[in-house]
């Protein structure tokens, strides 16, 4: 038998079924071959997963069967295992027969090709190499959890810990072509360097690498795609790691099949700290964080104190986003502040502070008075604004809005000693002043205003809770809502007013006299104000016109002037004060109407005088109980007045009458007043006193009284 110069292994992958796989090397004894299928070693025997052999001491091979067949893919490695060892032994004298001789000469040449074949698949030095080259790997502990490199002098082997730029890594350029049917040869945006770094479908279907080449920066097809048909080339691109550009790497969001790319993700929030933000509490960050403001979208703020000595400029489409009001603090300089001059922009969840403060904290609109209207669609949500002492009077606020469009205030806290937000100078519209909690600091200043609405249309003040308390005096506080000059059309509901000095709401145009609020709606509010301190509503002007005071809860003082005004379904409560007047009217027009008073020193009266008297008041179906002095005060009217369908239970001794009208020492001719369809009670005084007014009619009513009618 002879030694064929062979490689005693063999690979075949596997049909659907396959038993018969040839081994095309010699081999002395059955047990000389491995038989690995996927990896897995099995074993010769007639069983299921076993394998037979035939051709055992052929020098050209010969078959292994599988008992099983094999699957579609199957890997099937073949390769020489035999022992190193000596089975023969010569002795003097002995027979020394050809066939024992060429045995073991022909076990020493195929043990010298198995070495052959296991060295082969070794990392070998090349002869070429210099004579003094050491390619032994470091010991054990030397190399342990690291990687082998090559010394980049002597080219020896060695352990590392995978420096950077050492290895590569890699990221994703996608190509799209149209085939036309006639073209083969297609340029790239850049070079693959080799087929194996390009993966290429044509309509969906992958292309094996046999159907295509690469050289440079063109990809050939070996049959041109068909005419109309979607190519996509995908080429990796190799990098050295830690220079990986973010274009470049892939990402693709779990449950998703859009693929997109590290630069897009992260580009959704940009972080002020990206730009050299250091959030510290002492330097000071505004110069990074208007590169950031720059760029626009989303710009994050993670938790930290960021000084801002300068004024920041938020331009459209940018939101500073903060990580929670207590934990994201921008703390501003006594006159910096913060310019949303742009459309659609804002800040949420983070705290504007100032230690103390020169200015507004906030600028929607415009900065000077004399620009063209700007800032559409401002949204501030969930911020606190809050101030470390407070000044004696400083003309500020928190939100100044001046000349913007569609401003949205909500959720917010704002502490202040002066203003929560203020909006004037008209041209501004639409604000949305909502979920808010606003706290006044008073006695720091004289003219405290949390909200002053001004020179607006369209306002919505809702759902928030306005308080001002725990001063030593009445000088601090003016009132927690302003509604000013220019207010139209503004909507102030299911709000808490707590004052104890000053007013709630105080409505006025002492600043452009000549345009007063009007059409605007107060309904469904809460207002607890101290009785003898304070006023749940003054509105001390007659020229404002045609409000609706509407199914309102009021412990506390009402004082409203204003012509055409409706006053619906309201609850008045004195809290048993005996020194006060309840609700003081005057005005044009005037109509109160379903509403229920008690526990006044007087319930309701007239703020008319003898030179200034009113129009067509209409009093009608009130129910009024509790008062320790006159229930109801009418006095020096014109028109036609109206006092109907009432209820007045009047239990005190006191009081001139639970009705008491009163006109000029010398009765007016023009005097006009019905007073029908009442229901009155007073055991103790007058039902109805009248003094110097003419043209009252009395019908159709029901008393109950000592005495029911006084002239």
């Amino acid at each position: 038998m002879t030694v064929i110069d062979n490689t005693p292994r063999d690979q075949y992958t596997a049909s659907s079924g396959q038993t018969v796989f040839p081994y095309t090397f010699e081999i002395s004894a059955s047990g000389d071959i491995v038989v690995l299928q996927n990896g897995a070693i099995l074993n010769e025997g007639t069983g299921a997963g076993q394998y037979g052999i035939s051709g055992v001491g052929s020098d050209s091979g010969g078959n292994i069967t599988l008992v099983t067949g094999a699957t579609t893919g199957d890997v099937i490695t073949l390769y020489r295992d035999m022992a190193l060892d000596r089975l023969t032994s010569y002795t003097n004298g002995g027979d020394f027969l050809a066939a024992d001789v060429n045995n073991d000469f022909d076990r020493l040449w195929l043990a010298l090709q198995q070495n052959t074949g296991t060295s082969n698949r070794a990392l070998v030095a090349p002869n070429t190499d210099p004579l003094d080259i050491n390619m032994t790997i470091p010991d054990k502990d030397a190399r342990r959890s690291k990687f082998l490199k090559f010394n980049s002098v002597t080219g020896n082997p060695e352990a590392s810990n995978f420096p950077a730029g050492d290895f590569a890594a890699s990221g994703m350029n996608i190509y799209s072509i149209t085939g036309d049917g006639a073209t083969v040869n297609y340029t790239l945006g850049m070079e693959p360097g080799g087929d194996n770094n390009t993966q290429i479908y044509i309509d969906g279907v992958y292309q094996q690498k046999i159907n295509y080449s690469v050289f440079g920066a063109i990809v050939t097809f070996s049959t041109a795609p068909p005419n109309l048909s979607s190519i996509e080339v995908m080429v990796i691109e190799a990098l050295p790691v830690g220079t990986a550009s973010a274009p470049l790497v892939s990402f693709t969001q779990a449950g998703s099949t859009y693929n997109s790319n590290v630069q897009r993700k992260l580009e959704e929030t940009v972080s002020v700290k990206d730009f050299g933000a250091v959030g510290d509490g002492a330097t000071d960050d505004t110069a990074a964080i208007n590169l950031a403001l720059n760029l626009g979208g989303n710009i994050y703020f993670p938790p930290a104190t960021y000084i801002i000595n300068g004024n920041l400029t938020v331009g459209n489409n940018t939101t500073l986003i903060g990580s929670g009001k207590t934990s994201t603090i921008l703390h501003l300089g006594p006159s910096n502040y913060i310019h949303f001059s742009g459309d659609y922009s804002g800040m949420e969840n983070l705290q504007v502070y100032k230690t103390t403060t020169a200015g507004n904290y906030v600028q929607v609109g415009v900065l000077n008075l004399s620009d063209p209207a700007q800032s559409r669609f401002t949204r501030i949500d969930n911020c606190k604004f809050d101030l470390g002492s407070f000044p004696s009077f400083v003309n500020y606020a928190c939100i100044g809005n001046y000349k913007s469009f569609d401003l949205r205030v909500t959720n917010c806290l704002l502490t202040t000693g002066h203003l929560a937000l203020i909006t004037k100078y008209f041209s501004s519209q639409r604000i949305t002043f909502e979920n808010n909690v606003c706290d006044l600091k008073v006695g720091a200043n004289g003219s405290a205003e949390l909200v002053k609405i001004e020179a607006i249309y369209e306002a919505y003040i809702n759902n928030n809770t306005f308080y001002s308390t725990g001063s030593s005096s009445s000088s601090g506080l003016l009132s927690l809502l302003t509604l000013e000059s220019g207010s139209y059309q503004t909507m102030v509901s299911n709000n808490k007013f707590i004052n104890d000095y000053g007013n709630g709401i105080r409505i006025e145009n002492a600043d452009s006299p000549t345009f007063p609020g009007k059409e605007c709606i107060i309904e469904n509010n809460i207002f607890e104000s101290n009785m003898t301190n304070a006023n749940c509503i003054l509105s001390g002007n007659t020229s404002v016109t045609n409000f609706n005071v509407n199914n309102n809860t009021f412990v506390g003082k009402v004082t409203f002037y204003g012509d055409g005004a409706t006053i619906d379904s309201n609850y008045f409560n004195g809290d048993g004060n005996t020194s006060n007047t309840g609700i003081i009217l005057r005005g044009d027009d005037l109509v109160f109407k379903n509403n229920t008073i008690r526990g006044y020193q007087y319930g309701l009266t007239l703020g008319s005088t003898s030179t200034s008297r009113m129009n067509n008041l209409a009093v009608i179906g009130n129910y009024f109980i509790g008062q320790d002095s006159d229930s109801v005060t009418l006095k020096y009217l014109l028109g036609n007045s109206s006092f109907a369908n009432n209820v007045i239970i009047h239990e005190t001794a006191t009081g001139t009458g639970s009705l008491y009208c009163l006109g000029s020492t010398t009765a007016a001719s023009e005097d006009i007043l019905t007073i029908s369809n009442n229901t009155i009670v007073s055991p103790s005084v007058t039902a109805v006193a009248i003094n110097s007014m003419n043209g009252i009619t009395i019908k159709n009513n029901q008393i109950t009284a000592a005495t029911r009618y006084s002239l």
